[in-house]
């Protein structure tokens, strides 16, 4: 009696594990697939169905070989066969240097990571293969391929940071241009330069700590060589305690740029010829002065016309008188002070700004300038003699720029309508 109930209790247990391999093989993403010894398919679930697209009562009894490319079939057919008479208790096959490739219904070809495992029961060999279509993983693999490659071919230095400052990672760009050895280990603070540096471990660390981003532009040095950059520094924290785990940082060479916009802000401010400040940058730099002008503090314009320089011109020719006008520039610029500017507003016409200037300082400016123009001018075939006017115009609180201009203008008029060579504008 014992017996029997051992042997019911027995076999409920098999059943009852029959029935739970039945629901984890219906559960199952992977595809599950059982063969008799001679490679012919006993049995699928529903997981092969949906992967190779054959319904599971068309699988069975058919050789494995129809899920498989028609270019390997008879070379797999032959792996099976070696496989279930062989020692093998399970094998697992890859995608890595040989890859294993399913074949669907409609003749499409996919990647696949294989496991098969081989059991002995009643004398009879049975294979159970598991077969994961691995099309994404692949996917992936690529994106992540192509990422790389992108990031390695970037112009733009790319580098991966612990909160010290201590490399990781960095892309051609960033050890080209911030002379990285990682072999050596290096460090992005003393890779930029001591203030840059300071500025990415004293304020930008602390701020993507705080909120997980910075951005500022940066002068990056090394040695003789620098460069501007904007320098981006973004934050990856650890999901399990949420630290800061590392930091990506990005510097766009921002330097030629600059450069071009330096080079376009020159050439709309200055004159072309003398390199002197033009008419916009004069009355930029006049706004100012008259704004910080108050009761206390003097400022005054000087106003220069040049005397018989239109007879250089029409004797000699217009190179001749680019010469002289290039050297008038050039002597202005010798006798005014330091913090004077000096501007070329027309064909002969400049102006000098004094700031700090009352009438004395002024006038002794106003005279250097009339000795300096009566030198002679060594021209290209021969020497010529000009002369200069020069009216002067003091600021007064409340004073605009164009007022102050037509001041000087009208003085200078004065100067040459009459025997006199500086005038001073007089308030009425």
């Amino acid at each position: 009696m014992t017996n029997l109930n051992d042997r019911a209790d027995s076999a409920a247990r098999e059943i009852a594990t029959s029935k739970l391999i039945s629901e984890v093989l219906l559960l199952m993403p992977d595809a599950v697939i059982a063969l008799d010894s001679s490679g012919c398919i006993t049995m699928a679930n529903p997981a092969a169905e949906q992967m190779f697209g054959w319904p599971p009562e068309e699988m069975i009894g058919q050789p494995v070989e129809i899920l498989l490319p028609p270019t390997l079939r008879a070379q797999h057919s032959a792996l099976v066969a070696d496989f279930s008479g062989g020692g093998d208790e399970g094998r697992i096959m890859a995608d890595n240097r040989l890859e294993v490739r399913g074949c669907r219904r409609d003749g499409t070809e996919f990647p696949a990571e294989v496991s098969i495992s081989k059991t002995a029961a009643g004398g009879q060999t049975q294979l159970t293969a598991v077969v994961r279509d691995i099309s994404e993983r692949q996917r992936s693999r690529a994106r992540l391929n192509l990422f790389d490659e992108l990031l390695e071919s970037y112009s733009d230095a790319i580098v991966l940071i612990d909160v010290a400052g201590w490399i990781s990672w960095a892309n051609r760009s960033a050890q080209t241009i911030f002379d990285l050895d990682l072999a050596e280990g290096s460090n992005l603070f003393d890779a930029v330069g001591p203030l840059s540096g300071t500025v990415l471990r004293d304020q930008a660390i602390p701020e993507v700590i705080k909120t997980g981003w910075w951005r500022q532009e940066l002068r990056i040095e090394r040695g003789e060589f620098s460069l501007d950059c904007n320098v981006t520094v973004q934050g990856h924290r650890n999901e399990t305690d949420g630290a800061m785990e590392e930091l990506w940082v990005a510097a766009h060479d921002v330097s030629e740029l600059k450069s071009i916009q330096q080079e376009f802000h020159y050439a709309a401010t200055h004159d072309s010829l003398t390199g002197l400040a033009n008419r916009t940058l004069l009355r930029d730099r006049m706004s100012s002065m008259l704004d910080d002008l108050d009761e206390r503090s003097s400022a005054a314009v000087l106003f220069i016309d040049l005397d018989r320089f239109k007879a250089v011109n029409d004797t000699m020719g217009h190179e001749a008188g680019d010469f002289v006008l290039t050297e008038v520039a050039d002597r202005l610029r010798s006798v005014v002070r330091s913090g004077d500017m000096v501007a070329r507003i027309g064909g002969d016409e400049f102006v000098v700004m004094c700031n700090d200037a009352g009438p004395e300082l002024a006038g002794v400016v106003a005279e250097r300038i009339v000795d300096a123009i009566a030198l002679p001018f060594a021209v290209p075939g021969g020497a010529v003699e000009i002369g200069a006017s020069v009216g002067i115009a003091h600021a007064r609180p409340q004073t605009d720029t164009d007022e102050m201009l037509r001041f000087a203008d009208h003085a200078v008029y004065l100067a040459k309508s009459s025997a006199a060579s500086i005038v001073t504008h007089q308030d009425t």
